[in-house]
């Protein structure tokens, strides 16, 4: 006959404390529907709108701040009209250019691009942290520097005949706030069609 000893008893009661009941699923996160344009898809819950100012600005979202962040995380839907707004290249550097480096090395470098398509849709990602190069509009001389700050971008082609696309999407505060919100902008480009 076999004998429990008190470590393998203490073992088998902890695994059976984090094992999840059997049937049972992941707790997925709260979302919203949400309309940009011509794309439809679904938002954390817990990302609250906000006026979009500015002429081409479609949306804006705060995003929830994580402990110990002072500084509210954005994410923000640019949008020029069917085929406007330049391309990916031009964009792509652009917001390389809102990053620099702490050790001065090239923010392309440090930057992870991906490419997706599916369903109509070609998205181009950025994922980029640094000191983020604040402007109050694209060309203005004035800059805050925010040092510490992750940006999430996404450029949104719409390749369906008749599509309004490309729309821009950017994610962008400290980098403790954009890591805990990064599983919903994730959940957020998956979800994405275009109508």
């Amino acid at each position: 006959m076999f004998a429990y000893r008190p470590l393998t008893l203490l073992v088998l009661a902890a695994f059976a404390a984090v094992r999840p009941a059997s049937g049972a699923q992941e707790k997925k996160p709260a979302t919203k529907p949400v309309t940009l344009g011509s794309l439809t898809g679904q938002a954390p819950a817990n990302w609250e709108s906000q006026p979009a100012g500015g002429q081409f600005r479609l949306a804006q979202f705060a995003v929830p701040k994580t402990p110990g962040d002072t500084a509210q995380a954005l994410f923000i839907v640019f949008h020029f009209g069917a085929g406007g707004g330049g391309g990916v290249e031009d964009n792509v550097k652009r917001w390389y250019g809102m990053m620099r480096q702490p050790d001065g090395s090239d923010s392309a470098k440090a930057a992870k691009r991906q490419l997706s398509q599916r369903d109509g849709l070609k998205i181009t990602t950025v994922d980029l942290a640094g000191t983020y190069q604040e402007r109050p509009f694209p060309a203005s001389p004035q800059v805050t520097e925010r040092p510490g700050y992750r940006m999430l971008a996404a450029i949104v082609e719409t390749t369906k005949e008749g599509g309004d696309g490309p729309y821009f999407l950017r994610l962008v505060g400290p980098a403790k706030s954009i890591e805990a919100a990064r599983p919903g902008w994730e959940s957020l480009l998956g979800s994405l069609k275009d109508r």
